[in-house]
Formats: C-alpha cells, sequence, structure tokens
C-alpha cells in the first residue's frame, strides 16, 4: 500500500471513530430519557455502540457533573445490562432508584417553593434556611435542574443579606452563583445566574474594588450576550435583558474607568434601552428600578457635560409621581433620596465659588438656601420613613444628618449619623461607614464630646483602612487614599483628645507616605514565615523599588500586595502591611531623639511628641495648640493679610509656587514669626520637657511646607529658633523613619558621586562639587559636568554610592508631585521616575537645588512625594533638598562646610546640616573672606562674580551694610531652606 493509500485508510479510520462516539453520546442522551422496559430494550437493540467499553467510559466521565452526576450513575446501571446481556434487573435497580429519587424530589419541592416565597418577602435568613435543607437533598438525588434553582437562590439570598458577616456572605453569594453556573444549561438560565454574579461582584468587600467593578461589568456583558444567543426554546428573554441592561448601567456607575465620561454616557444609554421595554403598564416596579438608575447615570454624566442635573431630577421625580403604580415603597424612598442629594448639592458652593468672592470681597457665611434645605430635608425624612433595606435606609440617614446639620439642627444631626453607623460598618460596609463615622465625628467633635467623637472616627478609619488594603495596584490605591483625605488627621486630634495619643501617632502614621513605606518593605524578621515566602516578598519588594513609585510597571504593585495577603494568612501576621504597628513607629526613636507629629486640624494643632530613655522606656504624650489648618493655610497662604480679608500680605504659598522672582523675603517675614509663635514655641516645650537634643519632625498637611525649624519667637533674650536648642531632621512618616536608622546603622568607607551643571547655566555648581569632592578619596569619587551629567552616569554610578550629590536646576511639585524634577543633560528626570533610576544603597543623597523638599500642598500632601523623599523611596539613609529657590553662591558655601561636619567632625547629616545652617547664618564678612582663602575653587567663583558686578559678589540687599562685621546670609531665605529628610 502506498502512503497516500495509508494516509487516507488512517483518515477513514479516524472519522468512523468520531462518528462512533457521536452516535454513543447520542444513545446516552436517549438512555437517559428512556420511560419504559419496551423503550429501554428497543435502545440497545438500535445502538450496539451501548455495549461497548467506550459508552460506559463516556458516562462515567459523565457522571462527575456538578448537579447530575447520580442521574448518570443510574444510568450506568443500564449499561451494564446491556453489556451482560440481563435487562430485567438493571432496569428493575433504575426503576427502584428512579422512584427513590421521586420520594425525595417530592419532599424537597415544598422547601423550594418556601425559599421563593421568603426570598420575594425580603426574609432572606429563612430562605436559607429552606435552601441548606433542600440542596443536599437535590445533589444526592441528581436532579440538576433543581440544584441549579436552588444554588441560584441561595446566592440571591447571600447577596440581599444585611447581616454583620456581610463581606463572607457576599463571597459565598459569589460561590453560590458559580456553582450554579457549572450545572445550568445555558441561555435564559445561564444570562440570569450571570447577572446576579456581576452584582455580587459589584457589592463585593473583598478585594479590589476596581477589579470586583471590572469583573461585574464583564460578567454583565456576558449575561447580554447569553441573551443574544439565547432559542426561542429559552423563553422570552425580553424583561430579563432589561434587567441585565439596567444593573450594568449600576456597575459601570461604580466603575473606575479612566474615562469617565464614556463610561456615564454609556451607563446613560443601558438604561434608556432597558426603558424601551419597561414601562409603568408592563410593571411598574420594574420601569421605577430602570428610571431610577437612568437618574444616577444622568447625575453622573452632568459631571461632565450639560445634559445631567435637570434630566436627573426629572428622572426621580417621575417615580415619585407615579407612587401610586409601584409596589416596592423601598424604590419610591431611593426616588426621594436621591432628590434630597439633589437639593442639598444645590446649597454648596465650590472653592472657585468662595475664591471669586473673597477676591470681589462679598463672601456671605449667612445661609440663603434655606428652601433648598428644607426641601431636601423633606425628600430625606420620606426616604428613611420607605426605604425598607437598613443599608439604603442608613446612607439616606448620612445624607439627612448633612442637611440637618446645615439647619442649625445639631441634634437632629448626631441622631441620624449615629443610627447609619450602627447599620453601616466597617466590615458590612466600608465606604457608607467611612462617611457615616466622619459626619459623625465632626458633630460629636464640634460639642467636644471627644470621647464619642473618637470612637465614631475610629470606625472611619478603619472602614478606610479595610478599603485602602484590599487595593492591588498603586494607582487603585491613591484613588483610595485621596477618597479618604485628611480623616487620619481629624481622626488622630479626636483620638487624641479622648486620651489616648499612643492610638492618636499611630493613626496619623498610618496615613502617611504609605507607598514610599510599602516600597521600603515592612517587618525585616518575618520569624514564621516560610523561607520561599520571605524571599519572594524581598525579591517583589526590590521589584517594585525598581519602577517609578506610584505605578505598577510589569504588575510589581499587586504581585507584592497578592504575596502580602499570602503572608497574612501565616499565624501572627493577619495584620501585615495592612498599617503601621507600633513597635515599627518606635523603631525609628533614639535616646534624645523624640518623633513630634505636627498635626493641623479645623480644632487646633496636635503634638504629639513619641520619646524613648533608659529607664522608662517609651512614652507618648499630646500637646494641644490654638492654631487650626484654616489658621495655617491662610497664614501661609495670605501673610498678615489673613488676619482681615485684604491683599495687603505677601503669600508664602504663592512664593513658592509662582516661578516668579517675588519679594520672598517679605513672605518669610509674615510667615515664620506666626509659625514661630504659634507652633515653633509650644513644639520647643515640648521638646525640653522630654529632655530632648533633636528630634524628627512629622509635619502634616501644608506644615510640611514650612521651615518650623527657622521660625522664631520671641524671649527675654531675643529671637530663638528650634534650630537654635536642637538638631532637626524631619521624615515622611514614623515606619520610614524607622527604615531610615537601619540603613544609616551600615558602614562602609565613603565612595562619592556627583553632577554638577548638567545645563551650562549653574556656574556655583563647579566650585561646590569640586570642594566636596576634594574631601574624598579620588578613587572613590566619580564627578561629571556639564554635558557629562546626564541620566547615564546616573544609571551607571549611582548604586554603589555612599554619597550622592545633585548640583543642578530642580523644580518642586507643589500643586502637581509629578511636575517635579531635576534637570539633567540628557532632560528632567521627574521624582516619580527618579524612584526607579537605581536602587540605592547611599548614606546620603544632596539635591543641592531650588525646590527639591517640594510635595503637593493638595490632593495627597501627606504622602509627602518630593524630589527628596524619592531619594529616599528608592534607597537613601537622608535625603537634604530644599524648600524654595536658593542663592546659588550662599548653597555652595553651605555644601561645602555641610561636608566638611560629616566627613571631619563624624557628624551625621541633620547634625551636620543644623552646624552649617548655624555657620551661614552668623557668618560675618570677613570669616568669609577667610574661609574663602581655603577654598581656590569657591574663591574664584567669587572673585568672577566680583568682576561682573560688585553687588552681586555681596549678595546684599540693596542698603544692607558691607562692613566686616555684616552677615551677608543673616537672613533665612539664605541659610534656613535646607531640609534634612531621614537619618
Amino acid at each position: 500500500m502506498s502512503k497516500g493509500a495509508r494516509n487516507r485508510a488512517k483518515r477513514s479510520k479516524t472519522s468512523e471513530k468520531a462518528a462512533s462516539e457521536e452516535r454513543a453520546r447520542a444513545a446516552i442522551e436517549e438512555l437517559l430519557l428512556v420511560e419504559s422496559f419496551k423503550q429501554y430494550v428497543e435502545l440497545i437493540e438500535r445502538f450496539p455502540e451501548l455495549k461497548r467499553t467506550s459508552a460506559r467510559d463516556e458516562l462515567t466521565a459523565m457522571s462527575s457533573a456538578p448537579g447530575y452526576g447520580p442521574l448518570f450513575e443510574r444510568a450506568r446501571v443500564l449499561l451494564d445490562g446491556a453489556s451482560s446481556g440481563d435487562l430485567e434487573a438493571p432496569w428493575q435497580a433504575h426503576q427502584d432508584a428512579a422512584d427513590e429519587m421521586q420520594l425525595r424530589i417530592d419532599a424537597v419541592a415544598p422547601l423550594q417553593v418556601e425559599a421563593t416565597a421568603a426570598i420575594e418577602s425580603g426574609n432572606y435568613s429563612r430562605a436559607l434556611e429552606y435552601i441548606d435543607q433542600a440542596l443536599p437533598v437535590a445533589l444526592e438525588s441528581g436532579f440538576g435542574m433543581l440544584v441549579c434553582v436552588l444554588l441560584e437562590q441561595r446566592g440571591v439570598a447571600l447577596l440581599n443579606s444585611t447581616s454583620v458577616a456581610r463581606a463572607h456572605d457576599l463571597d459565598a453569594s459569589i460561590e453560590a452563583f458559580q456553582a450554579a453556573l457549572e450545572v445550568a444549561v445555558g441561555g435564559v438560565q445561564a444570562a440570569g445566574i450571570l447577572m446576579h454574579l456581576g452584582l455580587a461582584y459589584g457589592e463585593r468587600i473583598h478585594g479590589d474594588r476596581a477589579d470586583n467593578m471590572e469583573q461585574a461589568v464583564e460578567l454583565l456583558r456576558n449575561a447580554l450576550a447569553e441573551l443574544e444567543d439565547a432559542g426561542d426554546e429559552d423563553g422570552d428573554p425580553v424583561e430579563l435583558r432589561a434587567m441585565v441592561l439596567t444593573n450594568l448601567s449600576v456597575v459601570l456607575g461604580r466603575s473606575e474607568r479612566e474615562d469617565h465620561a464614556a463610561v456615564a454616557r454609556e451607563a446613560v444609554a443601558l438604561c434608556r434601552d432597558a426603558l424601551r421595554t419597561r414601562s409603568i403598564a408592563r410593571d411598574a416596579d420594574d420601569w421605577a428600578f430602570s428610571q431610577l438608575n437612568l437618574g444616577e447615570a444622568l447625575r453622573n454624566l452632568s459631571e461632565f457635560e450639560t445634559e445631567g442635573a435637570t434630566n436627573a431630577r426629572d428622572a426621580f421625580q417621575a417615580v415619585v409621581d407615579n407612587a401610586t403604580e409601584i409596589r416596592n415603597p423601598t424604590l419610591i424612598g431611593y426616588a426621594h433620596h436621591a432628590l434630597g442629594r439633589l437639593e442639598y448639592a444645590s446649597t454648596q458652593r465650590s472653592p472657585e465659588d468662595y475664591i471669586d468672592e473673597y477676591e470681589a470681597g462679598t463672601i456671605n457665611t449667612a445661609s440663603d438656601s434655606s428652601p433648598a434645605l428644607q426641601a431636601a430635608r423633606g425628600h430625606l425624612q420620606t426616604a428613611c420613613d420607605l426605604i425598607s433595606d437598613p443599608i439604603l435606609r442608613a446612607r439616606a440617614r448620612v445624607s439627612l444628618s448633612y442637611v440637618l446639620a446645615d439647619l442649625g439642627d445639631a441634634n437632629g444631626a448626631i441622631d441620624a449619623a449615629r443610627a447609619a453607623l450602627k447599620v453601616l460598618r466597617p466590615t458590612t460596609a466600608p465606604y457608607g461607614c467611612k462617611e457615616a463615622g466622619w459626619q459623625l465625628g465632626a458633630l460629636l467633635a464640634a460639642r467636644d464630646d471627644w470621647r464619642g467623637a473618637a470612637e465614631a472616627l475610629r470606625d472611619a478609619v478603619e472602614a478606610a483602612e479595610l478599603a485602602f488594603h484590599a487595593r492591588l495596584d498603586s494607582a487603585s490605591r491613591e484613588r483610595e487614599a485621596r477618597s479618604s483625605g485628611n480623616l487620619h488627621r481629624w481622626a488622630a486630634y479626636a483620638i487624641a483628645r479622648a486620651g489616648d495619643a499612643e492610638a492618636a501617632a499611630l493613626v496619623i502614621d498610618a496615613g502617611r507616605a504609605r507607598e514610599i513605606g510599602r516600597r521600603l518593605g515592612g517587618d525585616t524578621s518575618l520569624v514564621g514565615v516560610p523561607d520561599e515566602l520571605q524571599a519572594n516578598y524581598r525579591a517583589t519588594v526590590e521589584a517594585l523599588g525598581r519602577t517609578p513609585i506610584g505605578s505598577d510597571l510589569e504588575g510589581a504593585s499587586r504581585a507584592l500586595q497578592q504575596i502580602v495577603e499570602t503572608i497574612r494568612e501565616v499565624p501572627g501576621y493577619a495584620d501585615f502591611g495592612a498599617g503601621p504597628r507600633w513597635d515599627e513607629v518606635t523603631s525609628a526613636l533614639e535616646p534624645g531623639w523624640p518623633l513630634i507629629y505636627v498635626n493641623p486640624t479645623p480644632a487646633g494643632t496636635l503634638l504629639i511628641v513619641l520619646s524613648i530613655t533608659e529607664t522608662m522606656g517609651c512614652s507618648s504624650t499630646a500637646t494641644f495648640v490654638d492654631a487650626t489648618s484654616n489658621d495655617v493655610y491662610f497664614r501661609l497662604l495670605l501673610g498678615d493679610g489673613a488676619e482681615e480679608a485684604t491683599d495687603d500680605g505677601a503669600s508664602y504659598l504663592f512664593s513658592l509656587g509662582s516661578g516668579e522672582p517675588l519679594d520672598f523675603n517679605a513672605a518669610l517675614d509674615q510667615a515664620l514669626p506666626w509659625l514661630g509663635e504659634m507652633l515653633g514655641r509650644p513644639i520647643s516645650e515640648a521638646l525640653r520637657a522630654v529632655g530632648a537634643t533633636g528630634a524628627t519632625l512629622l509635619p502634616s498637611g501644608p506644615l510640611g511646607l514650612a521651615p518650623i525649624h527657622a521660625a522664631p519667637w520671641q524671649t527675654d533674650s531675643g529671637p530663638k529658633r528650634l534650630v537654635d536648642e536642637f538638631d532637626i531632621r524631619f521624615a515622611p512618616s514614623g515606619v520610614v523613619c524607622a527604615n531610615a536608622l537601619r540603613r544609616a546603622a551600615r558602614t562602609r568607607p565613603p565612595r562619592l558621586v556627583a553632577l554638577a551643571d548638567p545645563q551650562g547655566n549653574l556656574p556655583a555648581a563647579h566650585p561646590e562639587v569640586a570642594e566636596i569632592a576634594a574631601q574624598f578619596d579620588a578613587s572613590d569619587t566619580f564627578v561629571a559636568v556639564g554635558s557629562e551629567a546626564d541620566l547615564t552616569f546616573l544609571r551607571r554610578n549611582v548604586g554603589r554610592a555612599t554619597h550622592v550629590h545633585l548640583a543642578c536646576h530642580a523644580r518642586g511639585g507643589l500643586f502637581d508631585s509629578t511636575e517635579a524634577a531635576i534637570s539633567l543633560a540628557s532632560g528632567p528626570v521627574s521624582a516619580i521616575e527618579l524612584t526607579s533610576v537605581a536602587p540605592l544603597d547611599a548614606r546620603l543623597v544632596v539635591v543641592s537645588a531650588c525646590e527639591s523638599a517640594l510635595s503637593e500642598l493638595s490632593g495627597l500632601p501627606d504622602e509627602v512625594v518630593s524630589l527628596g523623599t524619592a531619594l529616599m523611596a528608592s534607597g537613601s539613609a537622608c535625603a537634604i533638598a530644599s524648600l524654595w529657590s536658593v542663592d546659588d553662591l550662599a548653597t555652595a558655601l553651605l555644601m561645602t562646610r555641610l561636608y566638611q561636619e560629616m566627613l571631619g567632625s563624624k557628624k551625621r547629616p541633620p547634625e551636620a546640616l543644623r552646624c552649617a545652617q548655624l555657620w551661614l547664618r552668623d557668618l560675618t564678612e570677613v570669616e568669609r573672606r577667610r574661609f574663602l582663602d581655603r577654598h581656590d575653587a569657591l574663591a574664584r567663583e567669587f572673585g568672577r562674580r566680583a568682576s561682573l558686578d560688585r553687588r552681586e559678589s555681596d549678595r546684599h540687599k540693596e542698603g544692607a551694610s558691607r562692613s566686616a562685621n555684616s552677615k551677608p546670609y543673616a537672613h533665612p531665605e539664605y541659610w534656613a531652606p535646607f531640609v534634612a529628610i531621614g537619618v
């Protein structure tokens, strides 16, 4: 036989085998349906394939199908008869089993009917009791259709449960729907299950919210696809399609996709598509459900397009107008809730409105919106009366609390928020709990009920932390952090007022520098964690450290969070990576070096001092200062003009962020004395009370941009500043400071990597770097100047340096942290990108440049992402950076002295910086000349400037003294901009 003939014969046998297997499957399907002994005999005669082993193997495989196994087991008994030729005995055994199955089904059917009735009446716990009795019997009987129905009902009951174990119930609901899908036969039945599964993911508490919403959207789209494929035999899918469309609009409204406007438009279109089918005449409740969600979609769309608020109001009002036709009062209540929120929103002025009023001098604090507030109250009180779902009713009560507070009914507002918080718990409704707890806490704080405020705000913080630490990727975590705003800071104030300074410190630290701390890793010991898991954790932390901060390149952030969740399953590590522990924060303490949190809030500024002594161990004390967060913000924003609505003040903040050469001296002269009296003095007193020689400051909010160390207050002997009394260092958080201490403890021979003047227009940078390099061993010094000072030079050298010095131009990210960048010969490198330039193992990085310590003022100020902190996130134990635009000659003097103090006097960077700053501040003209005599590179640059412009060489203000004893750098503008971040 030829090769071609053999191949044809082979293909023929393969085709015959496939046809035989197909006939066997068809025969088995008929076997499952036989109803009489006669049919059974005729079937065996028609299909000899049933006597073969392959048929038995096929049926054995089918018998493992979820929900149908026992049915296939009974069919296998009939196959055994076909193989043996004895058909009567197998048939009788099959009939006996079928009769037993029918008895079980007859017993289960009433339970399923009761479960259906319980679900329809909203008694979900009773429904679960019936289902859990019926489901094992249905599974044992192999009645797959009933198994599918019961599993779907179990999922529905768990989905709608409002028990304290709601998070667990939602996960169990998802499991039930997934099991039902495995039994479903497709079409309309599968579409309904997919829809419910999508809704369960949309409500899910565990897991990343963004992931859950994307999963929900995908499942509901799959449900629509199933309905598109459904045939006539599946029944009329029109109503189910309308339900799926409406629910898809719901989960799209919660989606965190970037194109919010497109998502809102799609949600509107979906609801309108559903309403083409739904009508009041057909089913008023179904119509109302779609109409309400159309209103929500239009309200979301109003943020982007003109179509929205008015049309949303009309959609909600239509439900109220047709209330007599609607059976479910919760739907009417929800419409009133939505209308109440719209009325309340119309009374709120935006920040832009306040700014316009301020500039026009027409600020009016009196409320002229009482009609809208009264209307809102009416709608919301009606909503609370009509809504039966406890979680929805609690959310309506939170909205009512806001309205009552604005109407001056403090008692009613407190009662409404308190009732809501009893239902909205951290583990049942974290987002609702966060809002309710914050509202109740603020109301109770206004009454000086600090114990009650602390309790409510603890709930809000717990809910916020659960939501935050469930997030997987960096962008998702940032969104979650932004949604919590200043919650941690406000809560810490109340908790400290209630007498628990230790807990208050932990709450503040939990809300600070989260991504930086995460990149540095958690517990270094991980005792009891399997070695392989430890290795995976550390490798993933290292991988995340090689990506720009805030990004999730190659999934490093997501991978880290997934490993963290695995570590949490190890006994003793349930809270790993879920906020700072007390021992983590206090490991940042050294004898004589307390941590001091400086936390301005609407009620005043909280100072928490954590200190340690050899005899008393760790202690925590709280001090309360009258200066509020508004006082701080407006003093920094308006200077003396903050005391009355004028434009006479010089703005420190505008001077920082304008990029224009404003009179910065005047801004400092107005801001610093106030900061010194209000905060510098009490900080000094608190530090002296614990015997401090130095301090690690952790300022929150806009204070992170202020030179607190240089702020003077008056004493009998003249002005005093913190820097006069203490070595001062700053830290993004206690956890980050502890990590910096561990890094600083490592000792290696000094190795300098420095770059100077990458763009060729910063001439003082050359002598600055030359004088610094002269203090290192030449073999361990790597310097790039001008065009060679590029990103390639940094990547190639910076990883092995103990000291990195960047003398270049830079800009801060005052209004957007992504704008902070240094300028290299190869182009700008942002603070975010800087974190991925190379893993550092440096003792110190100095960014000798303008604004290199400036972090974002709004949004997430306590994430403190600046050029300096970016370098700490990359692996440096300390970073020295500046708060404002610096004088290049003064900076060159300061930096030369800084390295002398570090390398010559063996001081740590913060102590060395303080010594250098005091030296520069008190440096006289004659002392400067003597210093330049010992530093040729600096002297040449000063001489060059003098030859160009005599006034520029002195760098004095017009009319300043030029005597030998004058101090050309006495003003804080010259000596105070640089701060030490870390250890």
